[in-house]
């Protein structure tokens, strides 16, 4: 590949890419999100059951707009720090401020919980996200993103769990509504993976992948 001018800035060019799509993309999968939470609290189910969705419902009526705030926020940080020449390492304590005032429990809860968006999101998102990893760590000529980097799914579904709580929402909620959580927003992960791999693709970035070198490491490393 030939590596173009500049690669680190392209790379960190690539990230805002990927941040934009999220972005732009998070009203249309937050009312979704609504919608499919609407759609549950009207199944059938045991009552006790059903009035926590009619819940959880009621709770994104009233704080979706406020959760659609706390993203674009966290977003517009990410993107303004990615502007200062921050690196992806350096990114990782933005937007934790929330997650340390946890006590142990929800702690643990707030992990589960995300770690279970992020396997859901790279269900839909596995192959995306492995070509625009290819291209990233072969701009930045390293071996692996960084485990902060914001393009990684997990922290991507940290981000999107820790911006829920802050609007108010709460973790029984988000348990009432988890399928949806996870298709809508698998859904725009795909769809930023996607884009991003498109723009570097523009930009004569590894136009065609060679999967060779990651399942020689993968083979390295036991995995």
């Amino acid at each position: 590949m030939a590596i173009p001018a500049d690669p680190k800035a392209l790379a960190a060019q690539a990230r805002r890419t990927f941040l934009n799509v999220v972005l732009y993309g998070a009203p249309h999968a937050l009312q979704a999100v609504e919608e499919g939470a609407k759609l549950i609290a009207t199944q059938a189910a045991p009552p006790e059951l059903l009035l926590r969705r009619r819940d959880a419902w009621g709770d994104l009526q009233r704080l979706r707009a406020p959760w659609q705030q706390h993203l674009a926020e966290q977003i517009q940080s990410w993107q303004g720090s990615l502007s200062a020449g921050a690196s992806a390492t350096m990114l990782a304590g933005l937007g934790r401020t929330a997650e340390l005032s946890l006590v142990d429990d929800d702690t643990i809860e707030h992990e589960i919980l995300g770690s279970r968006l992020a396997l859901a999101a790279m269900d839909q998102a596995s192959s995306e996200f492995t070509d625009l990893r290819s291209r990233v760590i072969a701009l930045e000529r390293r071996d692996e993103l960084p485990p902060s980097d914001i393009l990684r799914p997990q922290v991507m579904a940290a981000l999107m769990l820790q911006t829920w709580r802050s609007s108010g929402l709460s973790i029984e909620a988000w348990r009432c509504v988890q399928p949806v959580l996870h298709d809508e927003l698998g859904h725009l992960l795909v769809l930023a993976y996607h884009e991003t791999n498109k723009w570097l693709i523009a930009h004569g970035v590894l136009p065609e992948i060679d999967l060779r070198p990651l399942i020689r490491r993968a083979r390295d490393t036991g995995v």
